[in-house]
């Protein structure tokens, strides 16, 4: 993988859950997560450290589904 590769085209290479979300759909994802939880989380191990296509942080969709299952059900209910 070459580091000027597009996060769609590695998108297109890893299938679905692969998908790769920056930070903002990740925490979207998470059932709008504050910016400032989100971070919070990454630093307690709940949320997975970012991966790198260059300069920029993502996450796999596959690794977010598993946190999601796992937070509890009060902070993912719908507003």
């Amino acid at each position: 993988m070459t580091q000027d590769m597009q996060v769609g085209q590695v998108q297109d290479f890893l299938g679905d859950g692969g998908r790769l979300l920056r930070a903002a759909e990740a925490m979207r994802y998470l059932g709008d997560m504050s910016r400032t939880a989100f971070y919070r989380n990454i630093m307690r191990g709940i949320v997975p450290k970012p991966r790198y296509i260059g300069k920029s942080p993502v996450w796999r969709l596959e690794d977010l589904r598993e946190v999601y299952e796992r937070l509890p059900k009060k902070l993912t209910a719908p507003k």
